[in-house]
């Protein structure tokens, strides 16, 4: 007899409750990285603004503009490593 396999819910999900924006130059297409917060129950913002979690960027210590921004923000900021996690 085969078991089925359950479906996680949205709330169960590691991004649950989170929205990220990915900036800069990503080893992965913007696709794939979109695909992966959403399959992970998280939301994908296009531009950093106050309702954004997370952003995502290949380096922390980046001097860009947006980095910058998000750190005004308060905003955590990761790596892509941090999707891979969900996969």
């Amino acid at each position: 007899m085969k078991k089925k396999k359950k479906k996680k819910k949205n709330s169960d999900k590691f991004l649950s409750g989170k929205i990220i924006a990915a900036i800069g130059k990503l080893s992965m297409p913007r696709e794939k990285i979109i695909e992966l917060i959403e399959k992970n129950g998280g939301k994908y913002a296009k531009s950093i603004t106050n309702d954004v979690t997370h952003v995502i960027c290949a380096k922390k210590d980046s001097k860009t503009q947006k980095l910058q921004k998000a750190k005004e923000l308060g905003k955590i900021i990761v790596t892509e490593s941090f999707l891979k996690r969900g996969q």
